[in-house]
């Protein structure tokens, strides 16, 4: 059965290194396989994490650091010593190496286990990234079969430890920033600022002089929602209708270290079984330049005690099906989708 499996492994490593072997392909795999270029690549995601994907992208900055160190030495200096493999271009004469025949042990391959560690650490954070990180670590390792430094089997393993590594650093990371979203719904329940942002994000009132930037926030929400075509609101209607006599709504403005950063638009339904009012959100909007900064929840924070002084049974919203990031932050924050539940409506048109 060994060497059945042994056979398999240098037929791969034959098809990929011989039968495929071009100078194309080893200009492209030779560029793929340097760690200096993999890892500029991931610099460029860690800063990219660090900078926009609030503490939960800080935390997977520290944590696929920490799993890289751990994944690296696991192999370099445990593994690859215990069991002392030749890589394929020193133990087969006929292998052919475009970069030379250099390094140490062969089995498993560092490149398959940080890769695919790093991979499936931040697929488990950042799911949308999944089909990028998967096909970029594999291409890299595949590339070290194909220049004769690794078996097809070295990958394999390499591949399946890297996984298994991130998936348990993975479960940590998620485990804290759960602890970290706990943390932060009650301060939002409470309707208090979250720690740190005093200084930065101020939420106010808006005055009958807001309302180009109200008008500029529903607009600019619209066109995020692919919904731009249905926006027929004018500041003529907006100063009547928030303003007016009789006011039918209330905004609350976001304005972040000066700048205007977003809205919430609200309004008072009521609750028979509770016999109380409760808040609608009908436009909660952030900028995207101003996402990840902690806005949409101080904004839902001020609802939430505003709520609580006017003494609401409740806080509800409703948010389009494909918007997967608001749902995703709603969810963190402890909200519950209303599933059973189906909206009706008949527009003015239809009246």
């Amino acid at each position: 059965m060994i060497e059945f499996l042994y056979h398999i492994d240098i037929q791969i490593l034959y098809f990929f290194n011989q039968t495929l072997s071009s100078a194309p392909l080893d200009r492209f795999f030779s560029i793929i396989t340097n760690v200096n270029n993999w890892f500029i690549a991931y610099v460029i995601l860690l800063l990219i994490s660090f900078t926009k994907g609030g503490p939960k992208g800080k935390i997977a900055v520290l944590g696929v650091i920490l799993l890289i160190i751990f994944t690296d030495q696991l192999s370099y200096k445990i593994l690859k010593e215990i069991f002392q493999r030749e890589r394929p271009c020193i133990a087969l004469n006929n292998i052919i190496t475009p970069l030379g025949c250099n390094g140490t042990w062969s089995f498993p391959s560092n490149h398959a286990v940080n890769n695919f560690a790093a991979a499936t650490f931040y697929y488990l954070l950042f799911p949308r990234l999944k089909w990028a990180l998967f096909i970029s670590a594999a291409l890299v390792s595949v590339s070290r079969v194909y220049l004769g430094l690794h078996y097809p089997s070295d990958i394999l393993a390499g591949a399946l430890i890297g996984s298994f590594c991130g998936y348990l650093f993975a479960l940590a990371a998620l485990k804290i920033i759960s602890i970290i979203n706990e943390h932060e719904f009650k301060i939002i329940k409470s309707g208090e600022s979250m720690p740190g942002k005093e200084n930065q994000i101020y939420i106010r009132q808006t005055k009958i002089d807001d309302i180009p930037l109200i008008l500029n926030f529903i607009n600019e929400l619209a066109e995020y929602e692919k919904l731009s075509q249905q926006v027929t609101a004018s500041k003529e209607i907006l100063e009547e209708t928030l303003f007016g006599q009789k006011k039918y709504a209330e905004v609350l403005l976001a304005e972040y270290e000066g700048e205007p950063a977003g809205q919430v638009l609200f309004f008072h339904n009521y609750s028979t079984f509770k016999g109380k009012p409760g808040i609608y959100i009908e436009d909660l909007y952030v900028r995207p330049q101003f996402r990840g900064k902690g806005i949409g929840k101080e904004l839902l924070a001020h609802i939430i005690k505003m709520a609580k002084e006017r003494n609401c049974g409740r806080v509800e919203w409703v948010v389009l099906n494909w918007n997967k990031p608001a749902i995703d932050f709603y969810e963190k924050i402890g909200a519950v989708s209303m599933n059973e539940w189906i909206t009706y409506r008949i527009s003015e048109d239809k009246f």
